[in-house]
């Protein structure tokens, strides 16, 4: 037996609940064209959202639903590399604590601070380019550097 649910006739709370909460990827992928931006955005922030549903969500034409991609710890590096590029996500990439080295040491080099500040403050950024950062012209790029090379060391 299939069972069918139109999601159009539940209110915009009820889908932005379900996207929220559901471990249906079937669901998800449909809420992930929702008309509504916060239900996007709920499909972007949940844990059970397939990646190629976030990979599509990364060009959501609504700031709220990139940041949520950029910020998933289930976005793909491919992905987290594109959304690097993008300059109104780009900080939530370099604080993703999943986004590769690779990401983070090009994002190091990118003239705003506070993105080299998230950087500099990642879990993951390789101990050479937290070196790079310790030398950083801004006090507290340099001070998130040498905190996150103290951590590592004790």
């Amino acid at each position: 037996m299939k069972i069918t649910i139109e999601l159009t006739e539940y209110s915009k709370a009820v889908r932005n609940a379900i996207a929220a909460e559901t471990s249906v990827a079937e669901i998800l992928s449909i809420l992930a064209e929702d008309e509504e931006f916060e239900v996007r955005e709920s499909v972007a922030s949940n844990k059970h959202t397939p990646v190629e549903t976030l990979t599509k969500l990364a060009e959501d034409e609504a700031f709220e639903v990139k940041v949520s991609v950029a910020g998933s710890g289930y976005t793909s590096a491919e992905t987290l590399g594109k959304l690097a590029e993008d300059e109104d996500v780009k900080e939530e990439v370099a604080h993703n604590p999943n986004t590769p080295i690779e990401i983070l040491a090009k994002l190091a080099e990118d003239e705003d601070w506070v993105v080299r500040w998230m950087v500099a403050s990642n879990v993951n950024t390789s101990i050479e380019t937290l070196g790079k950062l310790a030398d950083d012209e801004l006090f507290d790029v340099r001070r998130a550097a040498f905190t996150n090379l103290k951590q590592r060391v004790l």
